[in-house]
């Protein structure tokens, strides 16, 4: 039986890539104009002043400055490499991903969602000691990041680690009790590792919490009858 997916989205700013952008064009547009009114006003009334022109032509060597404050990005900014890791790894770019994610990181070492997504992408490639690392890095951060626990306990499923992925998925749903398909994941990572009393208490849960339109629900219900249970 394979284990479904339980997942988050995270956006690490309320400002997204396109809005950034945007601002950061107008910003620019703004100051190329200051200078180049600067630099027409002492063509025209300064002629001969030549401190001024020594200002206006330090002024045009500092553009890369001013151009990198008006994108808000000095040597680059931990939720704009974020996202757009976020991004690479939807379209299956995981190696341009998770380069995004290391240099979030570099910039922000506590990035938690950095450490969670860039474990998602190791997970996706099949390097799982990698994930696991990573995983176990954003429960130091955050003990109560529930996504972590469950992922991290899909790790240990793939490595046929069912202990350690019980425990994983326990955690998580201490952290997140009404999260049905916490249960569901649990109940067969249970069943298939022979304990048959906790299998049939997870379905159950899972039963009480999922909606009525979740297509598990009489795959449940029929694991909980083969298994002894009752509904």
């Amino acid at each position: 039986m394979a284990v479904l997916s339980y997942d988050k989205i995270k956006i690490a700013s309320p400002w997204n890539i396109q809005t950034i952008y945007e601002l950061s064009i107008k910003k620019i547009r703004t100051i190329i104009t200051i200078c180049i009114l600067c630099t027409v006003k002492g063509m025209i009334i300064i002629v001969g002043n030549k401190l001024f022109y020594r200002l206006v032509f330090s002024l045009m060597l500092l553009m890369p400055v001013f151009f990198c404050a008006a994108c808000g990005v000095t040597g680059g900014n931990a939720d704009s490499y974020f996202n757009s890791g976020l991004d690479n790894a939807s379209k299956g770019q995981y190696d341009i991903a998770i380069e995004n994610y290391n240099k979030a990181i570099e910039i922000d070492p506590k990035y938690v969602d950095a450490y969670y997504r860039r474990g998602n992408v190791y997970f996706s490639k099949g390097q799982y000691d990698l994930a696991i690392r990573d995983y176990n890095k954003a429960i130091e951060i955050d003990p109560q990041d529930a996504c972590a626990y469950y992922d991290r306990g899909k790790v240990h499923v793939m490595k046929c680690q069912s202990e350690a992925a019980i425990a994983d998925y326990s955690k998580a749903i201490e952290i997140d009790p009404k999260q049905s398909k916490l249960y569901l994941n649990k109940a067969i990572i249970c069943e298939m590792t022979g304990y048959k009393s906790e299998a049939i208490k997870a379905y159950t849960l899972f039963l009480r919490y999922a909606s009525n339109t979740d297509p598990d629900i009489k795959r449940a219900q029929y694991r909980i009858k083969t298994l002894g249970g009752t509904i």
